[in-house]
């Protein structure tokens, strides 16, 4: 098995270092390179629906979950949004849970199709659970994939999956699928 893991490691980093390229001898002058300014023409909203399963850590069997989410991406690799989720806890009390996360991820980049696209972030919001208010934390990884060509708007299909530590509350794993429409 040790061998199998340290292949695909050795694999992965030869492949990394071979995409890189020519791009090895750029140079940068100074501690930090230049920031560069992004024009407002590059800012992306988006707004989309996300369903899939909620996965509560413990006794509690999994249950679907849907949601909408509102972002914005200022940047090229830097995205900001807003998460509102819902599932029906499958225990005795049959509880329904809504949670909100504001969220902040960072957006990989780069030539590679699917890595280019994809995100890791953190958020962080209130749950609401049976009339009351507790608060989670969620570090969260996903991807969207643009359907038609990249211009100003467009739809994406992707999958998200966070991790929702909660207090109080069964902590859960939250996967889905989500469609999104940039604009």
């Amino acid at each position: 098995m040790n061998k199998i893991i340290f292949g695909l490691a050795l694999l992965s980093v030869s492949a990394a270092t071979y995409a890189q390229g020519d791009s090895m001898d750029s140079r940068v002058t100074g501690t930090m390179p230049e920031g560069r300014y992004e024009e407002s023409k590059n800012y992306k909203w988006n707004m989309g629906i996300i369903s899939g399963v909620n996965s509560p850590k413990g006794d509690i069997t999994s249950s679907a979950e849907y949601g909408v989410n509102l972002g914005f991406q200022p940047a090229k690799q830097l995205a900001v949004g807003l998460d509102v989720m819902s599932s029906k806890l499958d225990d005795a009390n049959q509880n329904q849970r809504t949670t909100g996360l504001v969220s902040a991820a960072y957006v990989i980049g780069g030539d590679v199709p699917v890595i280019r696209n994809t995100y890791i972030g953190a958020g962080g919001g209130p749950v609401f659970v049976d009339n009351k208010v507790k608060w989670a934390y969620a570090p969260l990884v996903g991807f969207d994939v643009p359907l038609t060509q990249k211009t100003h708007e467009y739809m994406s299909l992707g999958l998200a999956a966070k991790y929702v530590f909660n207090q109080d509350t069964p902590d859960s794993l939250s996967a889905g699928a989500a469609v999104k429409y940039w604009f």
